[in-house]
């Protein structure tokens, strides 16, 4: 029989591997990223740099002028990252107004399309109840 330990950690750490694969895995990817060069995507094939790409960022006398870097990274990366997000946004809200409206409005097969749209939503929870069952 197994002791109540036992059957709390059989609950618990399929989640924790999940939550560490979805998590660490990726802080761990990124430090490796940080400390090497280049751009490749493998990350044994970019050449290993230690904190050269972290001095970068922190060699500048004045963080508001550019000038005074050696490469704009930091600002760089800032607006890109601005961009990114705006872009993003905008257009997801956008996309999701321009497939509601006509979904709101009374056409042959309305309910068929909503459901087209909506099953991807529901879709995870189901497959996470059939793998537990």
């Amino acid at each position: 029989m197994l002791g109540p330990s036992k059957i709390g950690k059989m609950f618990v750490g399929p989640n924790l591997l999940v939550f560490g694969f979805f998590t660490f895995l990726p802080i761990v990817i990124n430090l490796v990223y940080a400390t090497t060069g280049g751009v490749q995507l493998m990350p044994l094939e970019r050449p290993f740099t230690g904190s050269e790409n972290f001095g970068i960022l922190f060699e500048c006398r004045d963080d508001f002028a550019i000038q005074t870097c050696r490469k704009d990274v930091f600002w760089r990366a800032i607006f890109n990252t601005v961009k990114f997000s705006l872009i993003q946004v905008v257009l997801m809200v956008l996309l999701s107004l321009v497939t509601a409206l006509p979904l709101n409005r009374k056409i042959v097969g309305r309910g068929f399309w909503r459901g087209v749209f909506f099953y991807p939503v529901l879709l995870s929870p189901v497959v996470v109840a059939l793998i537990w069952k």
